[in-house]
C-alpha cells in the first residue's frame, strides 16, 4: 500500500486543518496517510512514504514578499534527502499567497524539481479544485 506524509507548520490552527483535509483525501483514496505538525516529525515517516507534502502559513506583507516563517525554513532545511518521493507543497493565507510557493521551493535543498503539486487555501479546507489536483498528483 502507498503511503503519503503530510507535514504542516501551523500558527492559528488553519493550516493544521488544511494538512489533516489533505490526509483525509489520501485516505479516502486508499494510500495511508499521516498528518503531523513539524514538531512532531519522525524521520522514519519520511523514509517509508511515496508522497511527501510540506505546508505551511503565509507570512510576510499582504500582498507582496510572502514566504514561510523562520520555523518552517529551519525545519524544512534539515530534511534528509527527497528524492524517489513525489513532493507537494500546501499553503494557508489571508489575501494572496503571492511569491509563496517560489519562496518554499528555494528551502528544499535541490528537491525543488521533484515538486509536482502546489494547494493553497485561505480556510484550510480542501476546494473541488484541490481535489482535482491531488487525484491529478496520486495518478503521476
Amino acid at each position: 500500500m502507498k503511503k503519503a506524509l503530510i507535514v504542516y507548520h501551523s500558527k492559528t490552527g488553519t493550516t493544521r486543518l488544511l494538512g489533516e483535509e489533505i490526509r483525509d483525501f489520501f485516505s479516502k483514496n486508499q494510500i495511508e496517510s499521516k498528518a503531523v505538525s513539524t514538531k512532531e516529525f519522525d524521520h522514519l515517516d519520511l523514509v517509508t512514504s511515496d508522497f511527501v507534502l510540506f505546508g505551511c502559513w503565509t507570512k510576510g506583507l499582504l500582498i507582496c514578499r510572502q514566504h514561510p516563517d523562520k520555523e518552517w525554513i529551519d525545519f524544512i532545511k534539515n530534511i534528509p534527502d527527497l528524492s524517489g518521493k513525489k513532493l507537494g507543497l500546501f499553503a494557508t493565507y489571508k489575501i494572496a499567497t503571492g511569491s509563496m510557493f517560489n519562496n518554499m521551493k528555494k528551502c528544499l535543498n535541490g528537491s525543488s524539481d521533484n515538486v509536482l503539486i502546489s494547494l493553497k487555501s485561505r480556510n484550510g479546507h480542501l476546494s473541488a479544485n484541490n481535489n482535482q489536483e491531488l487525484l491529478s498528483f496520486i495518478n503521476k
